[in-house]
């Protein structure tokens, strides 16, 4: 009987032996691929890339990249997915959106900008 218990108690250490480090093999290689996966999406790294030269534009210059970042966000976030356009010439639209200070369309689609009420001296236009 104690032979028998020998005999099992190996066999759970073999198991063992051999599930732990299967078993982190396959963690180290499920991290790997996700890590890659990560870092190697082509529309994250556009999007890093597209961030990185905004910034640079105003770096190069010397001057405070805005913390809000570009108008319309990047890649266009803030204005929102394009509506279609019954017209072939023009196709597509942008969506009625409005942010303050920054963006503002109408229900047709078109920005307008309106001319300030002073000009940069600060004194009223004629």
């Amino acid at each position: 009987m104690n032979a028998m218990t020998e005999g099992s108690r190996g066999k759970v250490k073999y198991a063992i032996f051999i599930a732990v480090p299967t078993l982190m093999a396959g963690i180290m290689i499920v991290g790997a691929f996700l890590w890659y996966r990560h870092y190697h999406d082509p529309i994250r790294r556009g999007q890093d890339l597209n961030r990185t030269a905004w910034e640079e534009t105003y770096r190069e210059r010397g001057e405070e990249v805005p913390a809000s970042g570009p108008r319309e966000g990047y890649w266009g976030k803030r204005i929102g997915k394009k509506r279609w356009h019954p017209d072939a010439a023009i196709r597509w639209r942008e969506p009625l959106t409005f942010v303050a200070g920054l963006i503002d369309v109408d229900e047709n689609g078109f920005q307008r900008w309106i001319r300030p009420a002073t000009n940069v001296s600060g004194d009223p236009l004629a």
